[in-house]
């Protein structure tokens, strides 16, 4: 598996194709906030549009795979008032919920996730992770004090809100964790030692679960040395808590929305393996000049860029095995692999089954999937279209069968190749 790497992308994706199961210590995100936009309806979700990928909001909920999978309670929310915020609050616990599943997928059974909250959505994010990650696996509820506020949030007409809610959970109940502690005070000490008291071999008093003392960049003031003008920038210290606390050194950070590097950077720092991912170009040229600027690329760093696999170019294509290849192919056409095979290697949304082949495609794989798709338990009879994509393209018979398919069958056949899915001419 690569480490030390960005890619650009939807971590949905990177984290279903590129990493691997079970392979991450430690996953910190900092996902998009549900804000008043959001609520509102103001925001559009498209991936041409908004910095995530996302589905637009419309057609959302009209998906059928979201119907069949969402829980009960995440239903409930979005049946309610279609005018109201509940709606646009399904969509975004779904979307949530869907990149979590896929961060619990990649985390050891010994790793740690912090999932750095927003206030309007805290509470549910929590239902969120218990679904996902398991209600015995929440360990704390972090609070982080984000010091004296300044600017406009000292106009809100009631409480000034001076924190942000982080959630620790766990893949399992065996994690790594190493215990923080901070120094006595010196009238503490001076205390004791009155009382005959010796703390010269104590470690300190150990970190509770409300953070003080690491300030947010809004209140360190835009000279601080670690600002890069990132709207949504973390201070490092708050990162090197969480990363010395829940991993060791060699052990695997991931970011999946990844901003402007604070976590790959202090991560690095602290002689961890990293993986960043995020889907907006701005953030390479952002990383790229803070890493720079600490020295960290002139020859002490392989910084690599990538992009996910479902992005891939012909040629890279071409280097993929059978099953990378049919799993992108799947992807692009938005299709859920069968729970057994059997010839057929997707079903699409609208029923119709997917055979995907490396090499060039003739007459019997053509009629082959026709009479696989109509014996198929998990394919919608009567079939009425099937759809075969080759890597290296169709001999004429292949071309010969789908129109004797479609003459005498009434089923329409297509043979597309990846440049057909990707809209390449």
């Amino acid at each position: 598996m690569k480490t030390n790497v960005f890619y650009l992308g939807d971590c949905l994706d990177v984290m279903k194709y590129d990493i691997p199961a079970e392979s991450i210590d430690l996953i910190y995100l900092d996902p998009p906030f549900f804000g008043t936009g959001v609520q509102k309806g103001e925001v559009d979700w498209s991936p041409g549009k908004m910095q995530i990928s996302y589905d637009d909001s419309k057609k959302f909920w009209s998906r059928q795979e979201i119907r069949d999978n969402a829980p009960l309670w995440l239903k409930g929310i979005a049946m309610k008032k279609p005018d109201s915020h509940w709606k646009p609050l399904a969509k975004y616990l779904y979307y949530m919920m869907e990149r979590l599943e896929a961060c619990k997928r990649v985390l050891k059974p010994t790793g740690s996730i912090y999932l750095h909250c927003d206030w309007h959505a805290s509470h549910y994010l929590k239902i969120v992770m218990d679904e996902v990650f398991g209600y015995n696996n929440f360990q704390r509820e972090i609070i982080w004090d984000l010091g004296n506020p300044s600017g406009y949030k000292t106009l809100a007409k009631n409480w000034i809100r001076g924190h942000d809610t982080i959630l620790f959970y766990t893949r399992g109940r065996k994690f790594k964790f190493n215990k923080e502690y901070e120094p006595y005070s010196d009238e503490y000490k001076d205390f004791l030692k009155k009382q005959g008291i010796d703390l010269s071999k104590k470690k300190g008093i150990a970190v509770t679960d409300v953070w003080k003392g690491i300030n947010s960049m809004q209140c360190q003031g835009v000279s601080t040395k670690e600002g890069v003008g990132y709207p949504t920038q973390k201070p490092e210290k708050l990162l090197e808590r969480i990363i010395k606390a829940s991993s060791n050194e060699g052990d695997i950070v991931l970011d999946p929305f990844c901003g402007c590097g604070t976590t790959i950077v202090v991560a690095h720092k602290l002689n961890r393996r990293w993986i960043g991912i995020d889907i907006n170009e701005a953030s390479i040229e952002v990383i790229k000049m803070r890493m720079d600027k600490m020295g960290l690329t002139q020859g002490k760093l392989d910084f690599k860029v990538e992009k996910p696999a479902f992005l891939m170019s012909q040629k890279e294509l071409m280097k993929m095995t059978g099953k990378q290849f049919e799993r992108w192919v799947n992807k692009m056409c938005d299709a859920k692999e069968p729970s057994y095979d059997r010839g057929v290697d997707g079903i699409m949304e609208d029923g119709t089954p997917i055979q995907t082949k490396t090499n060039k495609v003739g007459y019997d794989v053509v009629g082959r999937l026709l009479i696989d798709a109509e014996s198929h338990s998990e394919v919608p009879k009567p079939v009425k279209k099937i759809r075969v994509v080759s890597r290296e393209g169709f001999d004429e018979s292949a071309w010969e069968k789908k129109s004797w398919i479609e003459l005498n069958k009434g089923v329409k056949v297509e043979l597309l190749t990846p440049k057909d899915l990707l809209g390449r001419d």
